[in-house]
This record gives structure tokens, sequence and C-alpha cells, in this order.
């Protein structure tokens, strides 16, 4: 474990070096992550931005059981999302961490299927992709919008469509806008919307 977070840890510590020049820097990011990251869990991906206003990358980083598609039904396999940001210390922080807000291999549209396509993290947004099916394909964009005012990511909208390969007519397509709602990406359970 120790040593896929390390080259894991590497590749981020050479993104975060181009902007932050710290010695220090590749450590506190390793610590960072090897104290966040629990033991049964892998990375599904990062990505970077700059969102608070500093020359230092943060990082949006999902995570899955390392056993999540053999689990049973009843056991708790949902992946893990959070955002680690570099404070004016120059230290790795937690800023925030959700355990419910992306789908499960079991609970998707689709159950049984990794659904997970990515996540995309921006200054002011952060974005979460979905796909899957098998004759009817199907995908889903989350996106949620910083808030100056809150403080938080809040979710602004879902677009989705699907399409049957067998089907000639057009896809479906759906975009459901959230912005008055006011749901906190850090808060928020992927059942709730």
């Amino acid at each position: 474990m120790r040593v896929f977070l390390l080259a894991v840890i590497t590749i981020l510590s050479g993104l975060a070096q181009k902007q932050c020049s710290s010695s220090a820097d590749s450590q506190a990011v390793y610590d960072s992550f090897d104290s966040i990251i629990p033991s049964d869990y892998e990375l599904l991906e990062v990505d970077s931005a700059y969102i608070n206003e500093d020359s230092c990358y943060d990082y949006l980083v999902a995570l899955k059981r390392k056993n999540e598609e053999e689990e049973e039904e009843e056991d708790d396999v949902r992946p893990l999302l959070f955002v680690l940001s570099k404070n004016k210390g120059c230290d790795y922080t937690l800023a925030f961490r959700n355990d419910n807000a992306l789908y499960s291999t079991l609970d998707g549209p689709y159950a049984g299927f990794d659904c997970f396509s990515g996540i995309e993290l921006s200054r002011d947004s952060i974005l979460i992709h979905y796909y899957g099916g098998m004759s009817t394909r199907w995908g889903e964009t989350h996106q949620f919008n910083y808030d100056n005012t809150e403080g938080k990511f809040l979710l602004s909208s879902i677009a989705s469509y699907s399409d049957n390969i067998y089907d000639e007519e057009e896809p479906d397509e759906h975009f459901e806008n959230f912005d008055m709602r006011k749901i906190a990406l850090d808060s928020i359970t992927i059942f709730q919307y």
C-alpha cells in the first residue's frame, strides 16, 4: 500500500512542484494522503486545480474499496470523494470528505456495473461523470459550482442522457438545474437529489 501511495504522491508532487517549490512539499503531500486514505481503499482518480486563490494546486480525489466488486449488497462499498487543499502555511489539509457523493457498483442506475467515468476540478467547479449500460447506454454529469457566500461547492445541475443501441430514435436528454436548492457537495448523498 505504501509503495502504491508513494507512486501516486510522486506524480501529484511533480504537479504541485510546478507551482509550489517547497522542498518539503512532496513529503507534505505524501503525509496528507497517507493519513487520509483508509487502508482498504485505493485511488480511483485525481484531478487538480487552483481553488483557494493561491499558486498551489488543490486536489479532488476519488477512492474506491479495493474489493468493491466482491462485496455483498448490504456492505458499505460507496466510493469516497475528498478535496485536499494547500493552506497558507504550505501544508495540505482535508478541505472536505464525503462518503456518499458517488455511485457504487451496487447502486448506480444499472446496479452491478461500475459507472464512474471521471472527475474534473477547476477553480470554480467540480464535475462528476458517469457512463454505463449495455444495450441501453446512459450518462450523467453532476456539476457543482463554488459559491463564495457559502464557501462551498453547491450542486448546480445534472445533465443526463440515455440511448438504446437498437433504437433509431434520438437519445433522450435531460437537464435539471439545482441552483436554487443549495445542496452542498461536502454533505450530499447521491440519493438526495
